[in-house]
């Protein structure tokens, strides 16, 4: 606007042009009177200037002011959009508003978005039938050595043929009970292992008292 301005009082006075003009009185007598252009021109644009600058200013502010939001406006929604899917919230999605870069911008976002999700899902149901999987072969593999050690007491107990030797048969017993508890001890590790990263606190507790309990 500045610049338009300035040329516009640079090139316009140049013309170095008299204008004669006829000047009746009400005596009836005429008179000639010259008028210089270019320094009525100058005058009459130093006198527009301040106005014509403020509306061009207030024009250019103006648009540039919903020109900026209507830049912002689609980012900021981007970026509220992107804290909700950091949260993972199933209803997140980005507005796409535009068929512009931007609008673009969102469409990505929320195909990689329902992506993510789905990545998740999937994950989650392998997590579940692993676990399935796991609880069962532990089952299997729990119910054979209980399965021997029930047998073995229970014809210990009634007597039966050579199970009434208790010196080869007990230790038989206890080597199927330390089977049995290391199998126990490591479902419990693998647990313990699928539970650490729910960052629970830590708890103290008294070693004395619990050995004494046991």
């Amino acid at each position: 606007s500045i610049i338009a301005h300035l040329l516009i009082f640079l090139i316009a006075p140049a013309q170095n042009v008299l204008v004669t003009n006829i000047l009746v009185t009400n005596a009836g007598a005429s008179t000639l009177s010259e008028v210089d252009m270019p320094r009525l021109i100058t005058q009459t644009m130093l006198k527009t200037f301040p106005i014509s600058i403020f509306c061009c200013a207030t024009i250019s502010a103006l648009f540039s002011y919903f020109f900026s939001r209507g830049i912002t406006t689609p980012i900021l929604s981007l970026s509220k959009s992107a804290n909700q899917m950091l949260k993972l919230e199933p209803d997140a999605k980005a507005i796409v508003s535009s068929k512009d870069e931007i609008g673009a911008l969102a469409t990505d976002i929320n195909n990689l978005y329902q992506s993510l999700l789905l990545t998740i899902r999937n994950l989650e149901l392998e997590k579940e039938k692993e676990k399935i999987d796991f609880l069962r072969t532990a089952s299997h593999e729990l119910k054979t050595p209980v399965t021997e050690l029930n047998a073995t007491l229970e014809n210990m107990i009634l007597g039966i043929g050579e199970y009434r030797d208790y010196e080869t048969y007990l230790p038989k017993c206890k080597e199927i009970t330390e089977q049995l508890g290391d199998m126990i001890r490591d479902i419990l590790n693998a647990s313990r292992l699928q539970t650490q990263g729910n960052n629970e606190p830590c708890s103290n507790f008294s070693l004395r008292t619990l050995l004494t309990e046991l």
